[in-house]
């Protein structure tokens, strides 16, 4: 979804669409543009790597570090300033529980939460990239 205009936005946010999978990595790689990540509102958004052909590692990690970059730099060219409507847990929230409910599976994942099933990993934010 990388070439919405506002009125498709605006008819997004009316219906019952379970999320938008943004993949930045592969629309970067192809030209096809940057999703309006800032200006969906409440849309539900997830971060997806696409697939092998478009995308040359499938590090969902690193996925959502450039998907902030590029909505970070879309908010400069075309907002005009930084958008800081998107904080940390949210772009988290893309990767988990926002990803279940695309998948309407929120009910069983998505969130640590007392009788859903979950996989845990730890990650070391304060270290540079390998």
């Amino acid at each position: 979804m990388t070439q919405l205009s506002e009125e498709e936005i605006q008819k997004l946010q009316g219906t019952k669409i379970a999320g938008i999978v943004h993949c930045p990595e592969s629309n970067l790689k192809l030209g096809s543009g940057i999703c309006p990540v800032s200006s969906l509102g409440d849309i539900n958004v997830c971060i997806g790597t696409d697939g092998a052909s478009s995308n040359d590692d499938l590090d969902i990690i690193g996925e959502t570090r450039t998907a902030f970059l590029v909505d970070n730099y879309r908010s400069q060219i075309k907002l005009g300033g930084l958008d800081k409507s998107k904080n940390s847990s949210d772009w988290l929230n893309s990767l988990t529980i926002n990803a279940a409910k695309a998948l309407r599976i929120a009910d069983r994942v998505g969130s640590l939460e007392k009788g859903k099933e979950a996989d845990v990993i730890a990650i070391k934010v304060n270290a540079l990239p390998v």
